[in-house]
């Protein structure tokens, strides 16, 4: 074995242009992509992904093959068995995916394939290689990162002797498969949790989860106010208070109204349609986002368009900036250290979110992420693609936070939902949005049972990531120790590393085709 920072003697550190054949793809005509099942396979980024995502290493099938004449044509760029396949370009290059080929196939120009000299270096030894080089770091460009022939080529790679290659390659593969089997369980375990935090929400919606405050009242012998009165002095209150709002602004201009017909004026906030909503536990009602908002002006609203927040406004103290990713968390995030000035943030009142305030994320695959603005963190700002909802003071603002984000609720969301590209819910669409309503005391009981629950089953994600942090640690440092000759033992037996590049070396200057030199042209004669 070697010390660290030492490659045994028998082998050689070379680059990858030295054993291997770099190719890139070529470009794809949509006229006959989707064909399947014909002779040669096409592969895309995509599927370079998908069977990294699967733990797959070898590339089979794709949903995109071309017949064998059009492969044919394109035998200059036909990638052999065993060469090892990657992103060039855009932000799969950070993802650091890799497969090998198991059949000649076609790579579209997305894509890079390194073909090894099998005389030199075994398929399988590259591509565990490769799996150790972040190619993000090679990319040369700012805007979409992307890598070039030269890039690759430049990269040192350990080569060892061909013999030991092959232990290393086995040896590799007893260590990661079972970290692999290891991931898989934890996937297993994350898949389990998220069934276990959807069952509590769907019981607490069912009023299975908690004592309904219709069942209490029977068994103690009382009445209890259900939630259609509760919504309707939530309505009653609202309407009372824009009334006092309009007069005020109108005995500020000196009006006196003659009569009651100023108030036909009030816009009632949308109603929801119950014809094919469920049926809710006793003393619930159905009711929607516009029914729920605050009184108050820019309670329900979305963050700046483009042209009023750009990023030539940002600043290095002031208001807080809170962005889509502060959102999408398991529980919300740290602020970005990114603000805007108190003079800008006036500019931006209507976008103003204080603790408590629930946000939602407009968009995404798909939108409705949904997160409490922590109570005592400052006011801050929300940006593009956020939604702002600060619900009345009669309501339990967490509540609303778990039944947000219930099947029911997401279902509804979704199906509100536009876009291709970017999937989007409007702010008016979300307006409308469908949710349950329980009686204000069995609110706060279901969200005090609900956050119990979670938080364990938070506590457990929180567990399953540290563990698939050590495990992926794990796995980088046996790629490490299996490059650095420390994973197997040596055999001086072996043929060293620089006689095979030597060998290499001689075969590829034989196999250059002879210089001739052309017959000098017959000088014109002259008159």
């Amino acid at each position: 074995m070697s010390s660290a920072g030492e490659l045994p003697s028998s082998w050689l550190r070379i680059t990858i242009g030295d054993c291997c054949l770099l190719r890139s793809g070529v470009g794809f005509p949509e006229n006959i992509q989707g064909r399947q099942y014909l002779a040669v396979p096409v592969f895309k980024v995509g599927d370079i992904s998908l069977a990294a995502r699967e733990g797959r290493t070898l590339l089979d099938t794709s949903p995109n093959t071309v017949d064998q004449k059009t492969a044919g044509n394109l035998m200059k760029v036909l990638i052999p068995p065993g060469a090892t396949v990657f992103a060039k370009i855009g932000a799969a290059i950070g993802l650091n995916r890799r497969a090998i080929t198991a059949r000649p196939c076609i790579v579209d120009n997305n894509v890079m394939a390194a073909v090894p000299n099998t005389n030199c270096i075994e398929p399988l030894y590259l591509f565990q290689f490769m799996q150790t080089v972040h190619l993000l770091e090679k990319s040369q460009a700012t805007t979409v990162p992307s890598v070039r022939k030269g890039d690759i080529e430049d990269i040192p790679i350990p080569l060892a002797p061909l013999p030991e290659q092959r232990s290393i390659v086995e040896a590799l593969d007893s260590y990661l498969t079972r970290l692999d089997a290891a991931t898989e369980g934890l996937k297993r375990v994350e898949a389990n949790l998220k069934r276990y935090r959807a069952s509590v929400l769907k019981a607490a919606v069912d009023g299975k989860l908690v004592p309904t405050e219709a069942d209490l009242a029977k068994k103690e012998k009382r009445e209890f106010e259900p939630a259609s009165v509760l919504l309707e002095r939530i309505l009653k209150e609202r309407r009372h208070r824009w009334e006092q709002a309009e007069l005020a602004k109108m005995r500020a201009k000196g009006e006196v109204p003659k009569n009651d017909k100023w108030k036909d004026k009030y816009e009632e906030p949308a109603t929801p349609d119950t014809s094919e909503l469920p049926e809710l536990p006793e003393g619930w009602c159905w009711t929607t986002v516009s029914q729920l908002v605050a009184h108050e002006e820019y309670s329900l609203a979305i963050g700046p368009f483009g042209s009023n927040l750009k990023v030539s406004d940002y600043a290095d103290d002031g208001v807080p900036l809170v962005f889509v990713r502060n959102i999408r968390a398991e529980q919300f995030t740290e602020l970005d250290d990114k603000f805007v000035s108190r003079e800008k943030s006036e500019e931006l009142r209507a976008h103003t979110i204080c603790g408590g305030d629930l946000l939602v994320t407009k968009m995404g695959d798909p939108p409705g992420d949904v997160a409490i603005y922590p109570i005592g963190a400052p006011n801050a700002i929300i940006t593009a693609d956020c939604i702002k909802l600060r619900a009345q003071v009669l309501l339990n603002s967490e509540f609303l936070l778990w039944m947000l984000r219930s099947a029911s609720v997401q279902s509804f969301i979704s199906g509100i939902t536009k876009g291709v590209a970017q999937k989007k819910v409007s702010l008016g669409r979300f307006a409308h949005v469908t949710v349950p309503l329980a009686p204000l005391s069995e609110q706060f009981r279901i969200a005090a049972e609900i956050s119990r629950l979670q938080s364990e089953a938070v506590n457990t994600v929180v567990s399953v990531s540290r563990i698939q942090t050590r495990i992926d640690r794990l796995r980088q440092s046996i790629l490490r120790w299996a490059f650095e000759g420390k994973l197997v033992d040596q055999d001086p037996n072996d043929e060293p590393a620089s006689v095979l590049l030597e060998r290499i070396r001689s075969e590829r200057e034989s196999s250059k085709p002879v210089k001739t030199s052309k017959p000098e042209r017959a000088k014109r004669k002259t008159a």
